[in-house]
């Protein structure tokens, strides 16, 4: 690798490491979540706050070739509210509190 090479390379690592802590301070999203994030396509908070949660989770699932735990889409969900909500409330900042409800269940059975 050249200088040229190397000096494109460490900006657009440096540009992914800012965008990564960026989405961790989403509720709910650490270092596994954020490159989730990064590995379905994005790049910035917007293209995030308008994705749709439960797509985002069939996207993940066949990103990681099959399936991936709820509490995935859990944090989707909070992540959803959190950019679309001016005055968020706080237990609803927590992902847990993003679960199925019981009339959800039996909707998908």
């Amino acid at each position: 690798m050249n200088k040229k090479e190397y000096s494109k390379f460490s900006k657009k690592n440096t540009e992914q490491i800012d965008i990564l802590k960026k989405f961790q301070t989403l509720p709910g999203v650490g270092k596994s979540v954020s490159m989730d994030y990064w590995n379905l396509g994005f790049r910035n908070l917007e293209g995030i706050r308008i994705a749709d949660p439960e797509e985002l989770y069939v996207r993940c699932c066949k990103l990681h070739g099959g399936y991936v735990d709820r509490c995935m889409l859990y944090v989707f969900r909070c992540v959803h509210y959190s950019l679309n909500t001016e005055k968020p409330n706080s237990e609803k900042l927590k992902w847990w509190n993003w679960k199925d409800t019981e009339k959800n269940q039996k909707s998908k059975r």
